[in-house]
């Protein structure tokens, strides 16, 4: 039930953002210039889905998350861990506002470059 109000309050939150796409049949992907017009509560809940997603696909692995496996999630993962998502939002805001140049990129990439590539 927690993961399912998760989901639906995520995608209420996030709603607004661009539905024109949605009804398109594009899948949305959020840029930074998006991220930095999002609420507080609206960023968390997009980084809550995403981490569901690294959750899942531990589960999935069943002890057998291999940190080389040539996928994302491991690399997420570990630059995710020990960080609350408050501290992600504050990491994510602080790398857009000092790199206005790479707000057209996915947040995705932004994760990347704030968990993963700078440790």
């Amino acid at each position: 039930v927690g993961f399912g109000l998760l989901l639906l309050g995520a995608a209420v939150w996030l709603a607004p953002l661009d539905t024109a796409k949605a009804q398109e049949g594009e899948v949305m992907v959020v840029t930074g210039t998006e991220w930095q017009e999002m609420e507080e509560d609206q960023k968390v809940a997009f980084l809550a889905g995403i981490m569901q997603l690294v959750e899942f696909e531990r589960q999935l692995a069943e002890g057998q998350f291999d940190p080389e496996q040539k996928s994302f999630v491991p690399l997420l993962a570990k630059g995710a861990s020990g960080h609350s998502l408050g501290d992600v939002v504050v990491q994510l805001d602080t790398y857009y506002a000092s790199n206005p140049d790479q707000s057209g990129k996915s947040v995705i990439h932004g994760l990347f470059e704030t968990l993963v590539f700078s440790k």
